[in-house]
C-alpha cells in the first residue's frame, strides 16, 4: 500500500523529524536548556520495575541499526555539519 502512495510510513516520518530535532539541538550552544537536558547524566539508581532505556540510549541504538557506527561524542561532532547530518 505504501508503494502506491507518495507518503512515507508514519514511523519513518517520526524518525526523520526526531533526527532533525536532535541535530538542531546538538548544534545549539552549550548553555541552551534543551542541550543540557539531552546531555544530562542522572545520578543514583532507578526504582524497581523502571525501564533501563533512556532517550539518549535509544538514539544511539537507532544510529547503530541504521548503519552509522557513532558513539555519542561522534554524533555530537557529526551534527555540527548541518548539510551532512540531513
Amino acid at each position: 500500500m505504501w508503494k502506491k502512495m507518495t507518503e512515507q510510513p508514519v514511523l519513518e516520518q517520526l524518525r526523520r523529524i526526531k533526527w532533525i530535532w536532535i541535530g538542531h539541538t546538538l548544534r545549539r550552544s552549550d548553555d541552551s536548556i534543551d542541550k543540557q537536558v539531552l546531555q544530562r547524566m542522572p545520578q543514583g539508581h532507578r526504582g524497581s520495575g523502571r525501564p533501563k532505556n533512556t532517550w539518549k540510549r535509544d538514539l544511539e541504538r537507532e544510529m547503530w541499526t541504521a548503519g552509522f557506527r557513532f558513539s555519542w561524542m561522534k554524533m555530537k561532532t557529526a551534527a555540527q555539519d548541518k548539510a551532512g547530518w540531513g
